[in-house]
């Protein structure tokens, strides 16, 4: 359910990548890529040195860092221990449409750097986030091998499961198919380990974007906001829902025509088109289809 008391800080609810070295198994956690509903189950089991928050930190030679989502060449050169499990064990990854995570992508920069809630934005405002994160990635000294934490949720996905144009990670599902991930890891934890459910639908829309459905409601957040606070606490849930379906859309629906524009679409193209092959690729190997 969307949170209107205020911007989350960092390591509040980030999850990241998953060691465990009883079972062998890696999940490489790639931002935007619904990963939060298959690792956070299995937080209890993680084994990394470098887990836990805050995951924005200092590294003495890379600077500050986002050790929540490390590329591989990242892991190699800096985290040998973390690759070598990569390697010799059992590795995951969800892979996502690279047009739908961009989306979601211009959303997360704008909750994590800019302290902005998406709900409190107006379209024009959202359009300028967007060109601004476009402006930055499309710069030619932006960095490939590993983004600054403020953009590390644009990060290719590729990066994270090839390396030197060798594919890395032994299991790759589509966000689609995330219940065969789940069943996968499952069969590695076996009959002993802690099992991975299905994802309730809260679950699965923890981390949804909304956006207010009307500019008056945007405009009166300071107000709006702890009064829906209060209210939530004496409402039954399915009331609480029924308010929540009138005061709040989607961000998706609320601007679909803006990340469909014919701008965006060529800059996702261009700028992922490793990706777009990988995510095909992926839905093809699985037999499904694309996200729409």
């Amino acid at each position: 359910m969307f949170n209107d008391s205020g911007p989350r800080r960092s390591g509040a609810n980030e999850t990241a990548m998953f060691i465990n070295h009883d079972h062998r198994i890696v999940f490489l956690h790639i931002p935007k890529c619904a990963g939060t509903t298959v690792r956070r189950p299995l937080e209890s089991l993680n084994q990394w040195d470098e887990s836990g928050p805050h995951w924005r930190r200092e590294h003495p030679e890379l600077g500050f860092l986002d050790f929540a989502h490390l590329p591989l060449a990242v892991l190699r050169n800096h985290f040998p221990a973390a690759f070598a499990s990569v390697l010799e064990y059992r590795s995951f990854a969800l892979v996502r449409d690279p047009y739908s995570r961009f989306a979601s992508s211009v959303s997360e920069r704008l909750r994590w750097n800019g302290g902005v809630l998406p709900a409190r934005l107006s379209r024009a405002e959202l359009k300028k986030s967007l060109d601004t994160s476009i402006d930055y990635l499309s710069r030619p000294d932006s960095p490939s091998c590993c983004l600054p934490p403020g953009y590390i949720h644009f990060q290719r996905q590729r990066d994270y499961i090839v390396l030197d144009g060798e594919p890395v990670v032994d299991a790759v599902y589509p966000v689609e198919r995330v219940a065969r991930l789940r069943e996968e890891l499952n069969a590695c934890l076996g009959a002993d380990g802690m099992k991975l459910t299905e994802s309730t639908p809260a679950a699965i829309h923890a981390n949804a974007v909304l956006m207010y459905r009307y500019a008056g409601l945007r405009r009166a957040h300071r107000v709006v906001a702890p009064v829906m606070a209060r209210l939530r606490r004496v409402l039954p849930a399915s009331a609480s829902r029924r308010i929540d379906d009138w005061m709040y859309v989607h961000r998706d629906q609320c601007a679909r025509s803006l990340f469909a524009s014919d701008y965006v679409r060529d800059f996702v193209s261009s700028y992922y088109a490793d990706d777009v092959e990988l995510y095909a690729r992926v839905v093809r190997a699985s037999g499904g289809e694309r996200e729409q």
